[in-house]
């Protein structure tokens, strides 16, 4: 009989969960099917957010199971199959359900409530931040930056693009933007001549989003769709994000990085890249104004944030392996 990989996951537009974790499950998936191919069983576990389901379906081709429509119990999991979640923060139920199953192979993600599981894995490549965990006897621990999970293009050699006439910048709020951060920052970034801006424009993006009024300036070129944003933080000197994993890929890419955060869940890491003057903080999305982003962006030395030092600073930081760490500790659990 086939052993089974369960990944519990969800995503939304950025109305409350964003597509962060989805996109971190579908990373971890496709290592795991590279290594087992066929040999193993995936489901994915999910409630009724529409906009992750369907980019789980549309890339994988595997099983959602439904959890607004079935009970916990009526999931048959095998003692050696494998539970992994990344909901930040466990659900007792299914956890509890786990572990009277005799499921020893559980997995959970930004996790800092150790007392909850009998056994299992915790990696927390952000919450981290939020608290440090130690050691106990049941649970095995992996926490800090080297276990951010980023595309496996983020754990090849950096290029720091430095010295260039025309600066080239980066403008990106991850899968979503359901609080505008594109066209906030991008409006105020068009008052600023010879320039050149990359907008990246997620999945979760709607049609009717504002920045699509800006598609008539040629300063702005619109990337859409992408899974790989890669190629474009290495060829821009600055990059604007919101403080999800689009704040890692900018600082493992070596960038001079403006982060503004967008949601609550994302402060903890903020604060720790502040505190290590890798990142320069704009705020609050609702209280973002245009004058804060001209501001900060004035007052930046060029010379100095893009120079060798911080580059080298930022990469050591987070140097993009952490999918390759996470995937050894997989395949020493499932084996």
């Amino acid at each position: 009989m086939k052993r089974s990989i369960y990944f519990r996951v969800d995503g939304d537009d950025g109305t409350k969960i964003g597509l962060g974790h989805a996109y971190r499950c579908l990373k971890i998936y496709d290592s795991l099917k590279k290594i087992y191919k066929r040999n193993l069983n995936y489901y994915f576990l999910m409630k009724n957010y529409q906009i992750g389901k369907k980019l789980i379906k549309s890339s994988t081709g595997e099983k959602i199971i439904n959890l607004d429509k079935i009970k916990i119990s009526n999931i048959k999991f095998n003692k050696s199959d494998a539970l992994i979640i990344d909901t930040l923060g466990v659900e007792k139920q299914l956890l509890n359900y786990a572990h009277k199953r005799n499921l020893n192979k559980i997995i959970s993600f930004e996790e800092t409530n150790t007392k909850l599981f009998k056994r299992g894995i915790i990696i927390n490549g952000i919450y981290f931040a939020k608290k440090t965990l130690k050691k106990t006897k049941n649970v095995k621990i992996f926490q800090g930056t080297k276990y951010i999970v980023l595309d496996k293009a983020f754990s090849t050699k950096k290029r720091n693009l430095h010295d260039s006439k025309n600066l080239k910048i980066i403008v990106s709020s991850g899968g979503g933007d359901k609080k505008n951060f594109l066209y906030k920052i991008s409006l105020a970034l068009k008052k600023i001549p010879n320039i050149l801006i990359y907008i990246i424009i997620g999945k979760g993006v709607e049609k009717k989003n504002p920045i699509f009024k800006l598609k008539k300036f040629k300063k702005f070129k619109f990337i859409s769709y992408k899974k790989n944003i890669f190629r474009y933080f290495q060829n821009s000197h600055l990059a604007f994000v919101s403080g999800g994993t689009v704040m890692f890929e900018s600082i493992c890419s070596g960038k001079k990085t403006f982060v503004c955060k967008t949601y609550e869940n994302q402060k903890y890491a903020i604060k720790y890249f502040k505190n290590k003057k890798l990142i320069s903080y704009l705020g609050d999305i609702n209280s973002l104004k245009e004058g804060k982003v001209l501001n900060k962006f004035k007052n930046t030395n060029y010379l100095r944030e893009t120079g060798t030092y911080w580059f080298k600073k930022r990469i050591y930081e987070i140097d993009g392996k952490g999918l390759i760490r996470i995937k050894k500790i997989l395949k020493n659990l499932i084996n």
